[in-house]
């Protein structure tokens, strides 16, 4: 077959094949262009789904009639002109295919007004065949443009498009991503007669755009989102994240990405922001976020495919770190301040627990362990050894939250504080939030529950967990003892004592920080660390020496997800002072406690109670813990109670 030129009109059913894929296709060209013919509102309207009609109005500035049939032919655009233009767009359009390629595939109305023209002018063409011919019409200033019957002349394509449900929904996501990117215009979309989405401009006020986004993207944004603001000369970043979710299956990853007015969606970027998320919550989880994102339009090519989505960076590397660094950032500083308004309301909530009293049938473990200490052989001591701690200190201790204030491990932003109650009013409402953060805690729990080396279960040692009488309290059996042990305080008691192990052997497992985190130093602690470099790494430390800082390369896996600042002002002072003992494999207790108590647990329920049991070794772990495991003497007491019987 010899080689010949392709006919206007296959050229354009070709066209077509790359720039309308489906209804969603059309309407996001549509779009574009009344964006770029500057509209302060726009309107789409559907029916079947776009199946049958596709119209969308804007009050732009309209084409000219003389320019009508020019608008529907083939690489005809009033966006770029010249070589250099393409160089640097600006605008969402700009190869002049769109209108031509819909046209191909669907019958076409275009009605336009000018302000300076008395009355519209109406253009139709149906098919690949057009041969345009322009009639006046009645139209405001502004453009219409109707297409109806898609793939009327390609069956074969349309017997590929999907349910009306499923067309809709492709639609109304581009129909969001641009009313996202342009809040300074009304946006509303209409199916089938019925209002969808309705928004109004928004212009200057934070709180009105965060409300404008918040009916786009989801209410989530408006409740509990954090800003954020980054200026790199090579980027600039603006928007709204949400906070990692506290469980990993609990949210959808809903990404949202604008650069330079255009909404994107670019494999770097998201590569960042999948990174950052993980960083910060120490675990993979979804990425929720709306980002605004400008550049020069110099740096980026945006010529890569027909639908104008995808976009090349010329300092790609460049590009994906500032975003990273910005993101980590962000959340950090909303996870520190966070933080700290929970522990005021933990110290606030502390104090009313102390202020209150309970009586003896509003708490039953108080009750119980009343009843214990009423035994007259208990009076006279006990075999278990407490150090000399004061054991009813673990009653007036026992009042403990089951969402932690500070936990890392699935950072929650939720500061729910649960409480045995203190009247029978507040049953209710306990068991309430109780049921609402249940399955939560224990999902988190496992992140908090560490590799420690688990004892063989068949040995005499072995500990047995009997029943958890209230929230954070395990009852535990080992070797014929009998204890009431804080679950939270015995994990970090084992986490504790499997760092201070890995230390000794020199295992201690490093997180590599995929950005320097970098922390002020006075000059004192500089030299002591820079004396030291082998113990810090034993500890699991990896870090540069500036001449005002420290660059922390890479972190222990425990510290990971947790806030480093907070946590590195304290140990490193610590850790220059043991710098002796940590090469020599000794890591100071003080140390390991204070890591081990930054990535604070949760309560432990069923499995993951009992997962943290069977990790016990020995009797010494529980009496290590204080007043905070309290060994009831139960063979004395069956002793006596038999003796009692007989006599």
């Amino acid at each position: 077959m010899p080689i010949r030129r392709l006919s206007v009109q296959l050229a354009n059913q070709i066209a077509a094949g790359e720039v309308v894929e489906r209804p969603s296709s059309v309407v996001k060209e549509l779009l574009e262009n009344a964006v770029d013919a500057k509209a302060t509102k726009i309107v789409c309207d559907l029916k079947n789904s776009g199946k049958s009609l596709i119209r969308v109005r804007d009050n732009g500035q309209g084409i000219p009639h003389e320019e009508l049939p020019l608008a529907l032919a083939p690489h005809a655009t009033s966006k770029i002109a010249t070589l250099e233009d393409l160089e640097a767009i600006l605008t969402l359009g700009f190869r002049g295919e769109a209108l031509a390629s819909i046209a191909a595939v669907s019958k076409l109305t275009l009605t336009s007004r000018t302000k300076d023209e008395d009355h519209a002018y109406s253009v139709e063409v149906e098919g690949p065949q057009q041969n345009p011919e322009i009639n006046p019409a009645a139209h405001p200033v502004g453009t219409s443009v109707e297409v109806c019957e898609l793939f009327f002349n390609t069956p074969a394509r349309r017997r590929f498009l999907r349910s009306d449900r499923t067309e809709f929904m492709h639609i109304r996501e581009i129909f969001v991503r641009t009313a996202l990117a342009n809040p300074d215009i009304d946006f509303e979309l209409n199916l089938d007669g019925k209002n969808v989405i309705n928004v109004k401009a928004v212009m200057g006020d934070e709180k009105k755009r965060l409300v404008r986004l918040s009916k786009l993207a989801g209410s989530d944004f408006n409740r509990s989102g954090i800003f954020v603001k980054g200026e790199d000369p090579c980027l600039n970043v603006n928007g709204v994240l949400l906070p990692p979710s506290s469980v990993e299956e609990s949210a959808v990853e809903n990404i949202f990405l604008f650069l330079n007015g255009r909404p994107i969606a670019d494999k770097v970027l998201t590569h960042a922001l999948k990174q950052a998320y993980s960083e910060v919550a120490g675990r993979p989880c979804p990425v929720r976020c709306v980002l605004y994102l400008t550049c020069d339009p110099h740096e980026v090519d945006i010529n890569v495919h027909p639908r104008k989505d995808e976009v090349r960076f010329h300092e790609a590397r460049l590009v994906h770190d500032v975003l990273l660094e910005t993101v980590v950032n962000s959340l950090r500083k909303a996870l520190r301040d966070t933080d700290d308004l929970l522990k005021e309301d933990a110290e606030n909530e502390k104090t009313l627990l102390e202020d209150k009293t309970h009586s003896d049938e509003d708490n039953s473990l108080n009750q119980f362990l009343k009843d214990i200490k009423s035994v007259p052989s208990l009076k006279s001591g006990s075999s278990y050894k407490s150090g000399g701690s004061d054991q009813s200190s673990f009653v007036t201790s026992n009042h403990a939250s089951l969402s932690s204030t500070a936990n890392r491990g699935g950072i929650n932003y939720s500061p729910h504080f649960i409480q045995m109650p203190s009247s029978k009013d507040g049953v209710k409402e306990n068991l309430r939030r109780y049921d609402y953060q249940i399955a939560a805690d224990n999902a988190r729990s496992r992140a908090g529950i560490y590799d420690v080396k688990r004892v063989d279960l068949t040995s005499p040692k072995a500990a047995k967990l009997l029943s958890l009488p209230a929230p954070d309290v395990l009852f535990i059996m080992q070797e014929n003892r009998y204890f009431l042990v804080k679950a939270s305080v015995l994990n970090r008691e084992l986490v504790s004592r499997d760092y201070m192990a890995k230390v000794k052997l020199g295992t201690v497992e490093v997180y590599a920080l995929s950005m320097p985190f970098v922390l002020k130093a006075q000059k004192p602690l500089i030299n002591a660390i820079k004396a030291c470099p082998e113990a810090l790494a034993r500890a699991g430390f990896t870090l540069n020496l500036k001449k005002e800082s420290i660059e922390f390369l890479k972190i222990p896996v425990l510290l990971q997800g947790v806030d480093l600042a907070g946590i590195l002002v304290k140990a490193l002072p610590l850790a220059a002072a043991s710098a002796k003992n940590l090469s020599m494999g000794i890591c100071p207790k003080q140390l390991a406690d204070m890591f081990a108590a930054a990535k604070k647990s949760v309560v432990y329920y069923k499995d993951e109670a009992q997962l943290l049991v069977d990790k016990i070794s020995d009797p010494e772990i529980l009496e290590s813990l204080g007043s905070d495991a309290f060994e009831l003497n139960i063979a004395r007491w069956a002793r006596e109670l038999g003796g009692a019987g007989n006599a």
